[in-house]
């Protein structure tokens, strides 16, 4: 898995420095980050995605995006299913450990994730897609955008193609939850899809449901609070509302942002540092040392 991820990055450095992926000269250094944060569905950037990069080096970054975003070994063995091969022990073992505890069959498993990944992923491109066209953008810019915010999204990447993320969409309620919905999907883990698949509520998906909801309330809740009459002052309260609660959600898993960070207050973003921290669910596209992690911590203490 390690030289898996090596061999993506350096694959994708490579194409992000032909000419033909950016619009200047970039240097190696940047393309390595570049791609490194894409495979790792970080969201850092050192470069203005949309605008140092061509069509064909965006489509490189969002390949990237997919890959890191359901992971290495999951597109390996999806795969060998689709080739019809047989599936090595050690690829099962490694599936079945990074994206669940719970018994499945790794075929049904990997043929059910791409099926989430592909009607959410879809979904979410095709309700941005009515937004864009309604205000004015070609179909094929349109297209692209949705495509390529909604698998950012979906996947916890937190690549944009605005140069200001999504601060333009602050106070657009229609975008926002798109997003937010999007970067939940791909936050809460697919062994929860599958359990609503069977109907069932497991202990896990109990948990991770709780704990996110929790996080997502308290974390927006103390945005609101503190940065009301700082960071959000003169803003409408439907609009601190929605920027607090997309902060939140955005902060744990993804990397989006509606709002300049660096207005607001060194205590807003400790609780933000935690948030980060504490991340997504286990065996979904988001990093963190997982909800379920955090919660166990707190029965501990």
């Amino acid at each position: 898995m390690l030289f898996s991820f090596a061999g993506f990055i350096l694959i994708g450095t490579i194409f992000l420095l032909l000419p033909v992926s950016s619009t200047g000269n970039i240097s190696f250094i940047n393309a390595l980050f570049t791609a490194t944060s894409a495979v790792c569905v970080t969201g850092l950037t050192v470069l203005d995605t949309g605008k140092d990069f061509t069509l064909l080096g965006q489509g490189i970054i969002l390949f990237l995006i997919q890959v890191g975003g359901l992971g290495i070994m999951t597109f390996s063995v999806f795969f060998l299913l689709f080739l019809k091969d047989k599936i090595p022990l050690n690829a099962k073992v490694a599936v079945k450990s990074t994206l669940t505890d719970n018994y499945f069959d790794v075929s049904y498993l990997i043929k059910n994730i791409f099926l989430v990944t592909m009607v959410i992923e879809l979904s979410g491109a095709l309700l941005l897609f009515v937004y864009f066209i309604y205000h004015r953008y070609s179909v094929y810019d349109a297209l692209f955008i949705s495509v390529f915010h909604s698998v950012s999204a979906f996947c916890n990447a937190g690549f944009s193609l605005f140069s200001d993320s999504l601060i333009s969409y602050q106070d657009s309620w229609y975008v926002n939850i798109v997003i937010m919905l999007l970067i939940i999907s791909g936050g809460i883990g697919f062994t929860v899809f599958l359990d609503f698949k069977q109907k069932r509520l497991s202990l896990h998906t109990k948990i991770v449901l709780s704990v996110s909801t929790a996080l997502i309330l308290i974390g927006a809740l103390f945005i609101f609070v503190i940065e009301s009459n700082n960071a959000l002052l003169g803003y409408s309260l439907n609009r601190k509302i929605l920027i607090s609660l997309f902060q939140s959600i955005t902060t744990r898993t993804a990397g989006f942002n509606t709002i300049d960070l660096n207005r607001f207050k060194d205590v807003t973003l400790l609780v933000m540092m935690l948030l980060m921290f504490i991340g997504a669910s286990p065996g979904s596209c988001g990093g963190g040392v997982k909800t379920t992690t955090f919660i166990v911590f707190l029965m501990t203490l």
